[in-house]
Order: C-alpha cells, then structure tokens, then sequence
C-alpha cells in the first residue's frame, strides 16, 4: 500500500468515526432537570409544570392571582427565567397573572436538534400560550427575548394586550456582533465546537465569551446578580444541550435583522409600548432605540443614565415599578 493509500485511508476513518459521533448528538438534548443547581431548583417559581412536544420538553410557572391580568416574561440569550425573579414575584404579588418558562435549551427546558431561529423561538411561545388557554396577554421581553416578544407580536398581534421590550436585541448592525460570536455562530465551525470530542475545550470557550453578556455588568457584590452567573456557570457544564442553543441562537437568529417585525408592530398605533434601555449598554446598544422609535412611534422609552445592558436586575427596583405602572 503506497503513502498516499494509507493517507486516504486514515482519513477515511476519522470521518467515519467523526460522523458516527455526530449521529449520537442528532437528538433532542436534556437540561439538567435531572441535576438542577441549588440556586435553580425546580420548584423555583411556584405552580411549575412541563409542556412536552415532540421535539421536547418546556418547562414553566403560571402563578399569581389567576383572575389578574395575565402576563408572559421572556428571558434572554443565556440565563434561563431566574432573571425574572424580581420582577415575575412584583407582578404576582400585586395581582398578575404570571406565566414565566425556560427557552429552548436552557435551564429545565431541552435543546432539540433544530435551527434556533424566529420560528423556532416564536413557536415555542405559540404553544406555551395554547398549552395554559391564554388567547391574549400582556408581553415582556429582555434581550433576546425583547426581539422574540416583537416578532410574536408581529406575528399574533390579536394576542398582545401591551408590549415591554428591556433592551430588546434584533436591531443592532453587524458590526455590534462580538468577532468570537460570528465565528462560533457559523454554521460549520458550530459544528465542530458541538461535536463530542470538541465540546469541553467549547464549554471553556463560551464561559469565557459569556464575560460580555449581561452577567457581569455590574458589581459582584450585588447577591442576585452572583447567584445568577452561578446559575448560568452550572448551565455551561450540566445542560447537555445549553452548547447547541447558545451557538445555535448566535448563527440562526436574526439577532440584527429583525427591522420588519419592529416595523410591523408599529403600524399597530392603538398598541401601548414601554421601552426600557440603559445609555451604558454595549451588549445590545444604546443607540438601537432610536432606530426603535422610528418604526414603533407610539413607544414610551425609559433611559437608565448609568444602566448596561443588566438593568433588569441592576435597576430592578425601578424597572420593577416602571413595568408594574405601565401594566396595571
């Protein structure tokens, strides 16, 4: 057998055994409701349950006053609906209806093998609301989820009572994208970051990319927002599928390119819209409300002079009230 055979054969069988590999991980992937973390466990909010699909399981809270007026809070790109803390026990204790859940592939939610694109997040939202009987409700969205709050809106207007977008991602220009979540966002470098021989050495990668989002925007010393990032650290090791949605959501979302659904919802003028933004954020930038207001001209905008990108949690007794005042 000549070199050049032997060389061909060689890598022949690592792209066999490469492929045998990534056949294993073609599958709905489990969170850690198995082995939750002591600060998130699964009786975090009150009234849990789980809506199981087909492409797997959504974990959730419906609590408060079930005659209130009835309200759903979208969380993030990383930190499960424990950034909701604050505000979600406000609103049940002052008489709303809360609804809060897990996105795909984050705390007690699975990951499904699937794109973590518009659809994918808008239909989870879709059925959530199916599951529990709502036909209409208050929207709250921070982040990632203000962009999948604006395009539910867009695309279910008749089921949005008001509108709160927290920083809401979807308008930013390519060039507010980190470099590092670019690269690990296309589609064949997430391949390979996903792939079991590779996924620890990813899992040290992206704990050291999450140092830019919200998590660490403010002072350490701040006892929720700590217990959160311990949250969000035990994510990255113990959620088998936390990798693939995280890595997911940066290549398929429309993360900057989400201008219609934003002009969408503002040709509903009747449609009341609070907008809460911190000047100091460079996560989702500060300069994103503007373009905002330009498509949604009936929104009430909120500035936090030395708010980041984290004022959900940094600015929580305010933004705590503005919500609450805006909603009742």
């Amino acid at each position: 057998m000549t070199f050049a055979n032997i060389k061909w054969a060689v890598i022949t069988v690592f792209i066999a055994l490469l492929l045998g590999k990534q056949t294993q991980i073609n599958k709905t992937l489990p969170s850690f409701y198995r082995n939750p973390p002591t600060d998130y466990p699964l009786d975090f909010y009150p009234n849990g349950a789980d809506l199981i699909l087909p492409m797997g399981t959504t974990r959730y809270w419906l609590f408060g006053n079930l005659n209130g007026k009835k309200v759903i809070l979208i969380h993030g790109i990383t930190t499960g609906a424990i950034c909701y803390e604050p505000l979600a026990r406000v609103l049940a204790d002052k008489g709303h209806h809360v609804l809060v859940f897990d996105l795909w592939g984050r705390g007690f939610s699975d990951a499904p093998f699937a794109a973590y694109d518009e659809s994918l997040y808008t239909t989870q939202v879709a059925l959530l609301l199916q599951k529990v009987g709502w036909t209409s409700t208050d929207v709250v969205g921070v982040s990632l989820g203000g962009a999948i709050a604006t395009s539910f809106t867009a695309f279910y207007p008749a089921m949005v009572n008001k509108l709160v977008l927290i920083a809401p991602a979807g308008l930013m220009k390519e060039e507010d994208i980190p470099y590092i979540g670019k690269v690990v966002g296309h589609p064949l470098v997430r391949s390979i970051l996903l792939h079991p021989w590779i996924k620890d050495i990813s899992l040290k990668g992206i704990g050291r990319f999450t140092q830019v989002v919200p998590i660490q925007e403010i002072s350490p010393r701040d006892t929720l927002m700590d217990k959160i990032k311990r949250v969000v650290n035990w994510q990255l090791i113990h959620h088998s599928g936390f990798l693939r949605a995280f890595l997911g959501t940066l290549g398929d979302y429309p993360l900057y390119g989400l201008n219609e659904r934003y002009a969408t919802v503002g040709k509903e003028k009747e449609r009341k819209v609070l907008v809460l933004w911190g000047k100091m954020d460079t996560t989702v930038p500060y300069k994103c409300h503007s373009e905002l207001k330009e498509y949604i001209q009936q929104a009430e905008i909120i500035h936090f002079n030395r708010g980041g990108h984290d004022i959900l949690i940094s600015e929580r007794k305010k933004v705590n009230d503005a919500v609450y005042k805006f909603l009742k």
